[in-house]
């Protein structure tokens, strides 16, 4: 596998951002912090790791999935992170360099985006560990700002973004267009739906709408 334009960029950048301290629990604060994701780490997909997510995965196309983003990594487009439990993989998201969307790049700038975010299991804290591993690669370039982008029908998702501290961007609906594949990366079928756009000012401010954020 060849290396990435992000090659060193984020060395430590998680060291001790996703885990607390090693202490002494209960059965049941284990599994407080189990439901809460507090034995998930989230890391940059390695090469390493990559051989270790197609072997785990079930089904080509999430094989493809997988091949997608790294590649898209290796390209310089998007940093590629993976959530395990152990050895584990349980969790996937991808950090866009730029907003897919014209609307949100015209009034903010080249948001940072996080895109495809997934946890294998509802209800652990996967996704909330993914969206903290997403925001400190953002930071860690030196954005002040993430967006994500939430089916209008996705309620639930769109609670625990603004739990988080996301906020409706003020621009109206997005449309997310994206393609489902086949073996050979020929698009089969296209889908375009409906979302809410989401921004979260990562300095700790409110959202200044129509404002232009590095």
């Amino acid at each position: 596998m060849g290396g990435t334009l992000f090659d060193g960029l984020f060395d430590g950048l998680f060291d001790g951002l996703l885990d607390g301290p090693a202490t002494k629990c209960s059965t049941d604060q284990r599994q407080s912090e189990r439901s809460m994701g507090g034995d998930v780490t989230v890391r940059v997909c390695t090469a390493a790791d990559l051989d270790l997510v197609l072997g785990a995965a079930t089904k080509d196309v999430t094989r493809r999935h997988h091949r997608e983003r790294w590649d898209m990594q290796t390209a310089g487009q998007a940093i590629y992170l993976v959530a395990w439990r152990g050895d584990e993989p349980v969790g996937r998201g991808t950090v866009l360099r730029t907003s897919k969307y014209d609307s949100v790049v015209e009034a903010f700038g080249p948001v940072w985006e996080i895109n495809a975010l997934e946890a294998f299991n509802q209800g652990q804290g996967i996704g909330t560990r993914l969206i903290a591993g997403a925001e400190a690669v953002a930071r860690g370039v030196g954005s002040k700002t993430i967006g994500i982008a939430v089916g209008v029908d996705n309620d639930g998702a769109r609670r625990l973004y603004e739990r988080l501290g996301y906020e409706d961007w003020g621009g109206g609906h997005v449309v997310d267009e994206w393609s489902e594949r086949d073996e050979h990366g020929t698009p089969t079928t296209t889908h375009r739906d409906l979302c809410r756009y989401l921004m979260k000012n990562l300095t700790g401010r409110p959202l200044t709408s129509g404002s232009r954020v590095p």
